[in-house]
């Protein structure tokens, strides 16, 4: 029995008939156990459902039969038949049961896993196609030419399979009940069925339980459960692949992890984070309580830093006033410029940084004994260079 998407019970096993019984799927309300519809087939013998399944639509994937294996797939909406694949039974049966399924689970693609006997009353787990019912792949194995049987299943996230069943082994020869009883168990590769072998970290393959792999082994980009994203530490971010950061090392805190964060420092506390970001204080000391850390604090008693700002005031200071002394030296070299004017328009210099030379070029040259390419003289132009730092000096002494 399973709950589809919906909550609805879907329900299996047989329907008896008159004299005989049949493969039957039906789904019940859950509020009252109303039957809104039944799916009975005869597919050959006294059938029986081992085993259902829903996927994420609530369409319902069935297996069971007994002369035959039998896997269907339903309708969510009326049980409707989307598709039947059969094993059948080839007239080898050992035990007294032929071909049946016993288990089915969907996986997140919607590909069905079945197992149970085949035909030979071998260990049997087959991959159906979840579209159509088609084979993906099947396997099948014989311990000792005895009677086996897959009896439970389960898939993993990534796609591996687990199986456990039973195996008879041979007692003196020859296959004895139950003396040669044996548990069965096995893990399979569902892509393919093969047997599942130990991820290899490093080996290029993203196996189960790596979130990467892409060849190497090195430190917090290789394959361990916190991988998240490759070439951890190349300076290249790649958040399709899972890094939030990536400073070009390899850092705790720093690096390629699901916490990353920018730790420049390396001391383990994020600069965002961090009152002394650019040398390493992992206590992050702060005596004067000023978010500063001691390491990076010039002023250690201060908590307010005025002195500190006076600093960076005066520092500010001398910015304008080196600013206002090369304007002063560019007023200069106009001025000369203006009282003794070269033969601007015939010297091959391009003397108004306009990008065009000399007469006829330069429309400020009307001819070529004109002595400026469109330089402006007067003292207003030379003025226009110099008043703005020596007003923002004006504003700064005025403050004091």
């Amino acid at each position: 029995m399973k709950l589809d998407p919906s909550g609805y019970v879907i329900s299996a096993g047989h329907a008896v008939r008159i004299g005989w019984c049949d493969w039957a799927v039906a789904k019940l309300d859950p509020a009252n156990g109303a039957e809104l519809w039944r799916t009975v087939f005869d597919v050959g013998g006294c059938d029986n459902v081992s085993a259902v399944d829903v996927d994420a639509n609530g369409d319902v994937i069935a297996t069971g039969g007994n002369v035959l294996f039998v896997t269907m797939k339903l309708a969510a909406a009326d049980g409707a038949l989307l598709w039947r694949h059969d094993i059948p039974n080839l007239g080898t049966c050992m035990g007294g049961r032929c071909a049946l399924g016993v288990g089915v689970k969907i996986d997140a693609s919607g590909d069905a896993f079945v197992i149970g006997s085949d035909p030979s009353e071998d260990f049997l787990v087959a991959r159906l196609s979840g579209a159509n019912g088609n084979e993906v792949w099947r396997r099948v194995i014989d311990y000792e030419g005895c009677t086996d049987g897959a009896g439970e299943l389960a898939i993993h996230s990534l796609g591996s399979v687990a199986i456990g069943g039973w195996a008879f082994k041979k007692v003196d020869g020859a296959c004895a009940w139950p003396q040669g009883g044996r548990f069965a168990a096995l893990k399979l590769n569902g892509s393919d069925g093969s047997d599942f072998t130990t991820p290899v970290c490093g080996n290029g393959t993203l196996d189960e339980g790596e979130q990467c792999d892409e060849g190497n082994v090195i430190q917090g980009d290789g394959c361990s459960a916190l991988c998240v994203g490759e070439f951890c530490g190349d300076g290249i971010l790649q958040p399709a692949l899972g890094e939030q950061c990536d400073p070009g090392a390899f850092v705790a805190g720093s690096g390629c992890s699901a916490s990353c964060q920018v730790d420049t420092d390396g001391d383990t506390i994020a600069d965002a984070l961090d009152n002394c970001p650019e040398a390493a204080n992992p206590t992050q000391i702060d005596s004067d309580g000023d978010y500063i850390g001691d390491l990076c604090d010039p002023f250690l008693d201060n908590p307010d830093n005025e002195l500190a700002q006076a600093l960076a005031d005066l520092a500010a200071t001398q910015q304008q006033l080196a600013a206002a002394q090369a304007a002063l030296a560019e007023c200069a070299t106009r001025l000369n410029i203006c009282q003794n004017p070269p033969r601007a328009c015939s010297d091959g210099i391009d003397n108004d940084g306009d990008g065009l030379i000399d007469f006829p070029a330069d429309p400020h040259c009307r001819n070529p004994q004109q002595n400026w390419e469109g330089f402006a003289c007067g003292i207003g132009f030379e003025l226009a260079l110099v008043l703005p730092p020596l007003m923002w000096l004006r504003s700064r002494i005025r403050r004091r």
